[in-house]
């Protein structure tokens, strides 16, 4: 009984065994399929802890923030109070560069200026220089409007001056009489007396002006017209040279003359070497200033008070507003 009992159980377990034995094999290659699948799992998840729970779209986040300072290239919305009031069209540019054009060439509406000028001589004979002496210096003025442009910027100027000078007059005059024709030499002065001379030239011109440069750096002037001459003299009478009351009176000639003046003028630009004071003058309404030489000749047409012909040399501080 025992020889059949044993085979039998031999059988059964060794069965067993291997039942067991590919339950354990497939639990295996089960396991072995799965692992991968847990790695790759895994591995997704431990990227994604990396992200922020709620990620923005892509687009989102390739856009650019923009920045709270603005760019240089961006204008301000509001303009400074001065530009404004300066128009573009007269903005000044540099120092060098002065005011920007105009149309092409500059036109100037209105000139004014004021100087000092000297005569070489006055008269035709020589009585101003035995009576009076050397001539001296005056002050000078001038204004005027140009009426149009085309190569040339004509217009219409007038000019004044005042003149005064003293001196001792001819020993043999006890009043005032027109100057006799001829020099005075020879003849004697009375050093006790006093004798004042006034001339007021009062003058009107047509003007003609020309620049070679679009900016006016220089400009060239010349003009012609009548001059009405106010001359007035006054010298007190024949007196005694051991009185000292010089007081008893005075005589007056005065009276007017007339004649034809021609001159010319080189002006040089000042414009440009101060922007911000060249901008000031903007404001008043002048466009240039000029540093002018002048040279004009004077002849005497009619000569009721004398003869005052006369040549004179000056320099001024010229300006121009733009039409």
């Amino acid at each position: 009984m025992r020889k059949i009992l044993l085979p039998i159980l031999f059988i059964l377990f060794a069965a067993q065994s291997q039942a067991f034995a590919q339950d354990d094999d497939a639990e295996l290659g089960s396991t072995q399929d799965t692992a991968p699948a847990l790695r790759d799992e895994n591995s997704i998840m431990d990227e994604s802890d990396l992200e922020p729970i709620n990620p923005a779209p892509p687009q989102e986040r390739a856009e650019p923030r923009p920045t709270a300072v603005p760019s240089a290239s961006v204008a301000p919305k509001q303009p400074a109070p001065l530009a404004k009031e300066r128009p573009e069209s007269v903005a000044p540019k540099s120092s060098s560069e002065g005011f920007r054009l105009l149309d092409g060439r500059r036109k100037p509406g209105s000139t004014f200026g004021f100087g000092v000028s000297r005569p070489t001589s006055i008269g035709k004979y020589n009585h101003y220089d035995y009576l009076y002496g050397k001539p001296r210096s005056f002050p000078t003025f001038y204004g005027g409007y140009y009426l149009g442009s085309y190569l040339f910027d004509f217009g219409i100027v007038g000019r004044s001056a005042y003149y005064s000078a003293q001196g001792h007059p001819l020993a043999t005059r006890d009043s005032i009489q027109t100057p006799q024709k001829g020099d005075l030499e020879g003849q004697l002065k009375d050093d006790n007396q006093k004798i004042a001379l006034t001339l007021i030239p009062l003058q009107t011109t047509a003007e003609l002006a020309i620049s070679p440069f679009k900016v006016r750096w220089i400009v060239l002037r010349g003009w012609m017209g009548w001059e009405y001459l106010y001359v007035q003299e006054t010298i007190e009478p024949s007196l005694a040279s051991t009185t000292t009351n010089t007081s008893s009176g005075t005589y007056t000639s005065a009276g007017w003359n007339s004649g034809v003046v021609t001159g010319v003028m080189a002006s040089f630009s000042m414009t440009g070497l101060d922007p911000r004071a060249d901008y000031s003058m903007r404001a008043l309404g002048i466009d240039r200033m000029y540093l002018s030489l002048s040279f004009d000749i004077v002849k005497t047409v009619q000569a009721k008070m004398g003869n005052f012909d006369r040549k004179t040399y000056g320099i001024a501080f010229s300006f121009e507003g733009l039409r």
